[in-house]
């Protein structure tokens, strides 16, 4: 397993190049995935000529959104992706030869803090032989070659600048707003896996937030131009296929270029466009019970269809909706309102099916709204789910009655976040965030109340924090003069809640208390620290003995999370090398 990270990033934190580079935002979403790439010359970082791959394999017509599926053979193989799936050969080849179909298998690599959320129950459990990593990592070495093979036919000498560029390839991974260390650690090391970057230049995979993805495509339309004055509050709902995501921000500078800040920590919420399909499925399966429709097979085959037709087109206007479950004609029910192979669904039931989503999206905007000062009155709706009719009129109504304006951007959806993505790589305008969790270690002293010390948090929940901020924590320990093991190692651990309490287990049991998750470890290596402190005599046992105190310095502000190591040498701080490891 490659490290994490180790030391600094080799290139700058917002996209500053020396060298002219090949740079790629891949998006991944729950149900679709889309990617988008650019060059970046010295001395021109700023240029903004992004190209979309909108040709992908068995694909009828153009289309630079392709589906999150894969076929796998019963020997856990890849041997089928994205829109080669939906082709008609490649399906009779997966019925007769028993093959697995993975789709919205995103939403498996959810994070400890929403695992609690249930899952639609349409979503098959992996193949036995499958491990969730190598379904990203085949997926990844999909999206790589046929990169590849798109660039090189698109360009004179096409070969040639691929071969000369893609090894300082620059990644992008999008990440909907709860993904956090663990699941960026899984994803950078599929993009090993995949080829996309060697083993030992894993920091080229950089990460970045869907929503912050989009706020950054979004401030480069004209349409929003008005509300990119100084001091007003945007708030950015990224409806997709997944996830919820909600994140406020403030325009601190509009001169000499363009700068904002979260005003609210970023919200995740799963309950995306799939939920939809989870409520309509529960519907169909409950309706349909005892029928011919009664199995899981032929409910997926009726859900496949409202999502290609019912879903994109439905408003709510009252009237009775009609879903196609059967291709004969002659297919009537009268009891179960069947008639001519279609399923009369009224209005009112089918909007049932949006009422989570529709709900969770309207509380996360208030809570952005409220913990923003009640400033941010302005929304961006972006997302595959905003793209319904129904949902975005519910969303332009009922933001009509708070008080609240509404933008959609323009354009193809599927560049928003990817496009979005290679914006904030060349030119980053989140100058500081907002914390969604308590940081801390755990510690073995007595504690005690008047002693401030053992209050201190790293960072705690809802503090701005700058970029290039650092939160740093001491620890002191004390070594024999004859020790030869120097790594030490420090959990850090969040909590979720408002206020943490003063343990973090529970009483008796190394169980974790209700709202707290290990994050991450941090792995040190205290030769150096120990070589420049001093050593004495220990009177009571008269072995010589070195007493270090040395700092973990965490920074928070990016979309990862960095460590590095920090010791005093005369008086100097000097600084080292720290790896953040999974838990």
């Amino acid at each position: 397993m490659p490290p994490v990270r180790r030391g600094r990033a080799s290139g700058p934190a917002c996209g500053q190049n020396a060298d002219r580079k090949l740079v790629v935002a891949i998006d991944i979403g729950t149900t679709f995935t889309a990617v988008s790439y650019c060059e970046v010359y010295p001395g021109n970082q700023h240029q903004r000529n992004f190209e979309e791959i909108v040709r992908w394999p068995k694909q009828t017509t153009g289309d630079a959104k392709i589906p999150s599926v894969v076929f796998y053979d019963k020997h856990g193989q890849a041997q089928a992706f994205a829109a080669e799936t939906e082709d008609d050969d490649v399906r009779d080849s997966a019925a007769e030869n028993s093959w697995s179909r993975v789709e919205w298998w995103k939403l498996l690599l959810r994070p400890k803090h929403l695992a609690a959320v249930s899952l639609p129950s349409s979503i098959a459990p992996l193949p036995h032989n499958v491990e969730l990593q190598q379904v990203l990592a085949d997926f990844l070495r999909y999206v790589k070659n046929n990169f590849r093979e798109y660039f090189i036919s698109n360009r004179v000498n096409g070969a040639y600048i691929w071969d000369t560029l893609f090894p300082t390839l620059d990644v992008i991974l999008t990440t909907p707003n709860g993904w956090e260390f663990n699941e960026q650690h899984m994803m950078r090391c599929a993009a090993i896996d995949a080829g996309l970057v060697q083993e030992t230049e894993g920091l080229r995979v950089r990460f970045v937030t869907e929503a912050e993805a989009a706020i950054h495509y979004a401030c480069k339309e004209d349409k929003i131009h008005d509300w990119l004055t100084v001091g007003n509050q945007i708030i950015l709902c990224d409806a997709g296929g997944g996830t919820i995501d909600i994140n406020a921000y403030k325009v601190v500078a509009v001169q000499p270029k363009l700068q904002l800040e979260e005003s609210s920590a970023p919200q995740c919420f799963m309950a995306g466009a799939v939920y939809v399909n989870k409520a309509a499925w529960n519907f169909l399966r409950q309706h349909l019970r005892n029928s011919v429709w009664d199995s899981n097979d032929k409910l997926k085959l009726i859900v496949d269809t409202f999502e290609r037709t019912l879903k994109k087109k439905f408003s709510g206007d009252g009237q009775d909706c009609y879903l196609p479950i059967s291709e004969d004609p002659t297919i009537t029910d009268e009891q179960r309102g069947i008639k001519r192979g279609r399923l009369r669904v009224p209005s009112a039931t089918v909007a049932s099916w949006f009422a989570d989503p529709l709900s969770q999206t309207k509380q996360g905007i208030l809570d952005a709204f409220r913990n923003s000062g009640r400033q941010a009155d302005k929304i961006i709706l972006v997302g595959g789910l905003s793209q319904s009719p129904y949902f975005y009129n519910q969303i332009s109504l009922w933001s009509e009655t708070k008080g609240f304006s509404l933008s959609r951007p323009q354009g193809s959806l599927a560049k928003v976040v990817p496009n979005g993505a290679l914006n904030w790589y060349l030119d980053c305008l989140v100058q500081s965030r907002v914390t969604t969790a308590h940081y801390g270690t755990d510690v073995l002293v007595r504690y005690r109340e008047t002693d401030k010390a053992h209050k201190n948090l790293i960072a705690g929940k809802n503090c701005k924090i700058h970029a290039k901020q650092e939160f740093e924590e001491a620890f002191f320990i004390t070594l024999g003069d004859d020790t030869v093991d120097f790594e030490r190692e420090e959990i850090i651990y969040a909590f979720r809640r408002s206020h943490p309490p003063e343990f973090i287990c529970q009483p008796g049991t190394t169980a974790l208390k209700l709202g707290f998750d290990k994050i991450c470890s941090v792995k040190v290596n205290l030769r150096d620290c120990f070589r420049s402190t001093p050593r004495t005599l220990a009177l009571n046992t008269k072995v010589w003995i070195r007493k270090l105190e040395f700092y973990i310095c965490l920074r928070l502000t990016g979309t990862e999370i960095s460590a590095r190591m920090k010791w005093l040498d005369n008086g100097k701080a000097v600084y080292g090398p720290a790896t953040i490891s999974p838990i």
